[in-house]
């Protein structure tokens, strides 16, 4: 589970480029794993309330971003508790980026040219701008 549409783009294409560098043996595809936008992390909240995660009957990974340097941020911190507080044996299997969101482990090549963003930038503000 991840947050929205582009970080199921983000977390394909990585895959993709692993399995295409041989740095895994197979795309989440061939394993038949599947990459589930769940909104944001408050709808995560929704998961938890609800007791989703045990009607999937299918072991689950949780990857959010951290959002620090935003407001969001200690909320984000708070459901991810609340999620690890109600499955513990599943620590391994929830985790939030250590950089603001997903689209700071981007690094842009143009030319001779490269852009490395800063770990609590607003990449999204910036992605227009390549």
């Amino acid at each position: 589970m991840v947050e929205g549409q582009e970080d199921v783009r983000f977390v394909t294409k990585i895959n993709q480029w692993m399995y295409e560098e041989k740095l895994v043996e197979a795309t989440f595809a061939e394993k038949g794993l599947f990459i589930l936008p769940v909104g944001g992390c408050g709808s995560l909240l929704a998961w938890l309330n609800f007791a989703l995660f045990s009607k999937l009957n299918e072991p689950w990974f949780i990857l959010i971003d951290s959002d620090k340097g935003t407001d969001e941020a200690k909320q984000s911190q708070r459901h991810l508790h609340r999620i690890r507080a109600k499955y513990p044996w599943m620590q391994a299997h929830i985790h939030a980026t250590f950089k603001r969101e997903i689209e700071n482990y981007l690094v842009f090549k143009e030319g001779k040219k490269t852009h490395v963003f800063a770990p609590y930038e607003d990449v999204k503000q910036h992605m227009y701008d390549f």
